[in-house]
């Protein structure tokens, strides 16, 4: 893996920086990967809209003492590799629910070999060679596991219980944050130009072990900007009487100028990278409350305007944050649950929305039609998901897409990642994007002799926009 490198795109009326790998694209090996029945796959892959591989992320040999395994949540997070479809990033931690304390951290976990697993368990899987992933991270950590992974695919950030670290994937090198007075860790999030990470924490210097934003300048770890979430926004709030029930998130936006924030209570707002002020509210927690944390993202054709996000009334809104307005909204169907994560696609024509029976509703992301549903329940016995307790399903944690849009990982809480091989996409302008990418490293598309939009369209940078057309509301049945 080579070094990621800052490519600039120019607009109309800015300069949009944004880090690409050094590599050309690395496309899925379908081609290697064997079936449960031991049979190779084809390389135009299984029937569109089908899982075709699924792994598990628990290390061989885990030994639980003292619970029903029925009863173990495996909060397992994955994502693919920036440009490298052969590769994914997943996290992996134990937990069990005791009940008014909720989610509580499983820490006898131990192999036949007395070695202790921690929570936040980080693996690097190489699917030309599946048998062999690397191991990231083996520190133990009291934050949920999540991946973090820069946009070059040189770094990845996770926690220790005391520290956040930025690791280098090829060199094995490793950064510890300075001056960072956090007693615990919610979320950390690269920025789209690898210059910056975001992290939630708990600071032991405010009062009352306050959640504070703190922003880092990723080559060296150093504290930018530090701040109490509630100074900017008074109406943050968390679970009541426990706190291992919070769970927050923070992402940027493509142009890595904004810092959204969501929590477990439903709350959805956005700063500017250099907490300087509150940009807008977009869920309140009052009226409308996101399903959860996970269920929000930006839309990567934008440098920051527009983002979907899923409300508790299994609605879809996709707003225009510069404007405050309203762009569509669209209701899930009814014979699915309540959504758990929400993910656009690389091109940001689509996105997906988890849901808890494990089915996958994927929308148009300009219209907000339903494209087409994918069940998890439904596939091969090999692949389906099953209920684990009380007649229930895993939840699914994240959704991953590939750079072609093709294969879709999700990632669920039975410990276990299934790739789903979707519809192909009948375009020219993205079958000609990934012939280029193919051939030529992603960092050196600026250098070619073509207009600007094309450069922009072939490394999915985000693009500015003259207008913003609002759509007809949808409500789905």
């Amino acid at each position: 893996m080579k070094m990621g490198a800052n490519i600039t795109v120019t607009s109309n009326t800015k300069k949009l920086k944004q880090t690409v790998p050094q590599s050309k694209w690395i496309s899925f090996p379908k081609h290697k990967i064997l079936s449960k029945t031991g049979c190779a796959l084809s390389l135009e892959g299984q029937d569109q809209g089908h899982v075709f591989y699924q792994f598990n992320v628990i290390p061989p040999g885990v030994v639980t003492t003292g619970l029903d395994p029925a009863q173990i949540i495996w909060w397992t997070d994955c994502t693919f590799m920036p440009f490298d479809d052969s590769q994914i990033v997943t996290s992996l931690g134990g937990y069990f629910y005791r009940g008014s304390q909720g989610l509580t951290q499983l820490r006898k976990m131990r192999l036949q070999n007395y070695f202790r697993i921690p929570q936040g368990f980080m693996t690097l899987w190489r699917f030309n060679d599946p048998h062999f992933p690397d191991v990231i991270n083996t520190k133990p950590s009291r934050a949920l596991p999540h991946c973090s992974v820069s946009p070059g695919g040189t770094q990845v950030s996770f926690f220790t219980d005391t520290d956040i670290i930025s690791s280098n994937i090829q060199q094995g090198s490793v950064i510890k944050a300075k001056e960072m007075f956090c007693s615990t860790f919610f979320f950390s999030a690269f920025s789209a130009d690898s210059n910056f990470v975001a992290v939630l924490g708990r600071s032991r210097l405010h009062l009352n072990f306050a959640v504070v934003l703190v922003i880092l300048r990723a080559s060296d770890m150093l504290v930018m900007y530090q701040k109490s979430v509630r100074e900017l926004f008074n109406q943050f709030k968390l679970q009541k009487n426990s706190t291992n029930q919070d769970r927050l998130e923070c992402k940027f936006s493509p142009d890595s100028q904004f810092v959204a924030v969501s929590t477990t209570g439903g709350q959805l707002f956005i700063v500017k990278r250099d907490l300087s002020n509150l940009e807008c509210v977009l869920v309140d927690g009052k009226n409308d409350k996101l399903t959860n944390e996970r269920c929000y993202d930006f839309d990567p054709q934008y440098p920051h305007e527009v983002l979907a996000v899923c409300v508790n009334s299994d609605e879809v809104y996709v707003k225009n944050i510069d404007s405050g307005s309203q762009i569509f909204c669209s209701k899930l169907p009814e014979n699915v649950t309540k959504a758990t994560c929400l993910k656009y696609n690389m091109e940001g024509d689509a996105f997906a929305v988890g849901c808890q029976d494990g089915v996958i509703v994927m929308m148009s992301s300009s219209s907000g039609n339903i494209l087409y549903l994918l069940d998890s329940k439904t596939q091969a016995t090999a692949f389906a998901m099953t209920p684990c307790k009380l007649s229930m399903y895993p939840e699914i944690i994240r959704i991953s897409f590939s750079h072609s849009d093709d294969v879709l990982a999700i990632s669920s809480t039975e410990g276990a990642v299934r790739l789903w091989q979707l519809p192909p996409k009948i375009n020219l302008v993205h079958m000609c994007r990934l012939v280029i990418l193919k051939h030529i490293p992603a960092s050196t598309i600026n250098c070619l002799p073509l207009p600007t939009r094309i450069k922009d369209l072939i490394v999915c940078c985000p693009r500015e926009r003259t207008a913003i057309t609002p759509v007809k509301s949808r409500h789905k049945e």
